[in-house]
């Protein structure tokens, strides 16, 4: 005996006060009996088929519906990212002073030392790439953005850079998204 369950849920979010009104979030889990650990036994060596081995259906449907709960909670539930980036040194004044203003949190000082750099070395990618790193820790997502795609035209095998690229983009979308969910159900 072999069991396939799937649970498909949908969230639907409504607030008559809203001018979207209404946003869907769906998920779905599913379960099939032959890879649980639970009926194959300790070594995989009972008969997966064992129909006294594998759960109700009820059983398994609440806990799928339980996993779909969570992976709602996920999809609401406020959000932080974190990336430990570093400047990159290429030396000069302003470069200096936008390193320091960077380690002290000051990210509009340090955008306004690493865009003084960018006037004085226009294609220097580094100078480009700390610019990026600093509108990204202040929020600044499209503007970091624009910053990255500069820094890969400048010099398109710098790894960082697209890794910059690809989480700014990620978490702008992110916003995007956010931005269509009515405001009773707020996701920061």
């Amino acid at each position: 005996m072999r069991r396939d369950v799937t649970v498909k849920v949908d969230f639907l979010l409504r607030n008559s006060a809203a001018p979207s009104g209404t946003v869907t979030l769906e998920t779905s889990r599913s379960y099939t009996s032959n890879q649980d650990p639970q009926v194959r036994g300790p070594q995989n060596l009972l008969r997966p088929d064992d129909p006294d081995r594998v759960p109700p259906v009820d059983a398994i449907a609440r806990k799928l519906i339980d996993e779909c709960l969570s992976d709602f909670i996920a999809m609401i539930h406020p959000y932080e990212v974190t990336a430990k980036v570093p400047l990159r040194y290429v030396g000069g004044a302003d470069t200096a002073a936008g390193c320091r203003a960077a380690k002290k949190g000051d990210y509009a000082a340090a955008a306004r030392f690493f865009q003084s750099a960018i006037q004085k070395k226009p294609s220097h990618p580094d100078l480009h790439f700390n610019l990026a790193v600093v509108r990204e820790a202040a929020g600044n997502l499209a503007a970091a953005e624009e910053q990255y795609r500069q820094v890969l035209e400048l010099h398109p095998s710098d790894e960082p850079a697209r890794l910059g690229l690809d989480r700014v983009t990620r978490l702008r979308r992110m916003k995007e998204y956010e931005q269509k969910l009515p405001p009773s159900f707020p996701v920061k």
